[in-house]
């Protein structure tokens, strides 16, 4: 068990290349599949890996999918609500938030 969580993937988040732990790689697969690929999920996603410094982190101090599960929910809810309005300057109109429904 310990070797997946240590196992490094490469994913593109929002045009960007990510390099993620196998768990986090599947719990991002299983937020997609829940409420869609959509540009608002992308974001939240973008958001919660730069929250919890998931590449720096590396294998030193994993983050559980669970914790990255709950950061992600916290951010898709933030986005809905408008909070990150100012934070970002390429968002989308209205279908953006197409994501939670």
């Amino acid at each position: 068990v310990q070797e997946a969580a240590t196992e490094r993937i490469r994913i593109q988040v929002n045009g960007r290349t990510r390099d993620v732990n196998a768990q986090i790689a599947a719990t991002l697969d299983r937020a997609k599949l829940q409420f869609g690929d959509t540009p608002g999920m992308n974001q939240a996603f973008e958001l919660a890996l730069d929250s919890l410094d998931i590449e720096r982190r590396g294998s030193l101090t994993p983050i559980t999918s669970d914790q990255f599960w709950n950061e992600l929910l916290k951010r898709m809810d933030q986005i809905r609500t408008g909070e990150f309005e100012a934070e970002t300057t390429a968002l989308p109109g209205p279908e953006f938030l197409n994501f939670l429904d």
